[in-house]
């Protein structure tokens, strides 16, 4: 699906298309792993906090308002889960106990890490950065993001996703010198160590926990993302997503309608929104006056 926007491969998902999430989830993956290993600073945990974001990501899709900016959504998604995560753990060693989760050995390039103690020492000079200069830095050197796509997924501007990686890279640099490793580091060999097989296999046990899963959200949402690729405009999209998803046991609250209908919502959608029965992707085109 080369070219398919995230906004179409989120309609496509809520229409009940697993293949149009999995390209969800493989696109966004590195930049999942590379937030959770920021938090989690364990290459392991950051696997488990992934396969749960994404299971996350898909039992909430109907709740992604701005679907063009998934990116930013699946962040903050990751960034709640890693919390949940440290905390879980720090609970359990605080009472003495230890997982009783069995992980089967392989070897792999991360392996190769742990022996030549360049892992460790990594681990350690990342956790004494503080956590966005982690996160840019993991997402720069580590997975390749561009500044522009940093801003975008962080939430910050270009400029201080610069400086953050300008000042993370110095932090980094005067720890790694203080313990003794005077090389550059390889961020590309790093980055293939830390992921390398780990995409596939967190995945595949995703698409595996779904598999008997209902659709995340259908019919209302499905539609106008739907009629959103073809001619819906962005913001009334925005209002209708904020609409129904703001949507309570009695139905839609009328002070939300009323700011939809603020930010253009033609009367004809509102009058299909608020049938019982989800309105089909040709009704909302011909409610907005488009035709396919």
């Amino acid at each position: 699906m080369t070219g398919v926007t995230d906004a179409e491969l989120v309609a496509e998902t809520l229409a009940g298309d697993r293949a149009a999430f999995e390209v969800l989830a493989r696109r966004h993956f590195r930049a999942v792993f590379a937030i959770a290993l920021s938090y989690m600073r364990d290459a392991d945990e950051a696997e488990d906090v992934c396969q749960e974001v994404l299971v996350r990501a898909w039992d909430r899709l109907g709740q992604c308002r701005e679907p063009s900016r998934f990116g930013s959504w699946i962040v903050r998604i990751t960034r709640n889960q890693s919390i949940k995560r440290r905390a879980w753990l720090a609970v359990r060693r605080a009472a003495g106990l230890e997982e009783a989760v069995s992980r089967p050995a392989r070897d792999t390039p991360d392996d190769v890490l742990r022996r030549s103690g360049l892992r460790a020492v990594l681990r350690e000079a990342l956790g004494r950065i503080r956590p966005r200069q982690r996160e840019v830095v993991l997402l720069h050197d580590l997975e390749g993001y561009t500044h522009a796509e940093i801003a975008e997924r962080l939430g910050i501007s270009e400029l201080m996703s610069r400086r953050h990686l300008s000042d993370a890279r110095a932090a980094l640099r005067r720890l790694l010198e203080s313990g003794g490793m005077n090389e550059p580091i390889d961020f590309e060999g790093l980055s293939a160590a830390l992921v390398h097989d780990r995409e596939d296999r967190v995945v595949r046990a995703v698409l595996d926990r779904i598999a008997g899963r209902s659709q995340p959200a259908g019919g209302l949402t499905a539609a106008i993302l739907g009629a959103s690729r073809i001619a819906l405009p962005a913001c009334i999209v925005a209002a209708l997503l904020a609409v129904i998803g703001a949507r309570g046991p009695s139905g839609i609250a009328p002070s939300n309608m009323s700011a939809a209908r603020a930010l253009g919502v033609p009367l004809a959608i509102e009058q299909l929104i608020r049938q019982p029965e989800p309105p089909s992707i040709d009704e909302m085109l011909n409610a907005f006056g488009g035709r396919r």
